[in-house]
């Protein structure tokens, strides 16, 4: 009998960025060792040149200015070009559900609406 039982990962949120696989809970983990960055959290959004891309949702550290800008930036000095995301939006908090996930629906429809 097979095992009923499969845990249910972050792979799904995969996306792919101009034929490279990019997967949003590493570059999460890259973001949030920026100084200035005290959480974040990245969704895919459709881009007429390379099929997908990356827009982060970033929660600044108290006491610290970011800029768009910077985050590219210091994105561009941490990680591949594929990775980075193309987008960056500042919020006060990330919508989270009851088991303190992060509802990523939420965050790719206040890009749509934003």
């Amino acid at each position: 009998m097979k095992n009923a039982y499969r845990p249910v990962t972050r792979t799904r949120d995969m996306y792919i960025c101009g034929g490279f696989n990019v997967y949003p809970a590493e570059v999460e983990r890259l973001l949030q060792t920026c100084e200035s960055v005290e959480q974040a959290s990245v969704v895919s959004v459709p881009d007429p040149r390379l099929g997908e891309v990356g827009c982060v949702f970033v929660v600044p550290r108290p006491g610290h200015r970011l800029t768009e800008e910077q985050v590219i930036t210091w994105a561009r000095g941490s990680m591949a070009n594929f990775k980075v995301p193309r987008h960056v939006r500042f919020v006060d908090q990330l919508p989270r559900n009851a088991s303190h996930k992060v509802l990523k629906h939420q965050l790719r429809a206040e890009f749509t609406a934003g």
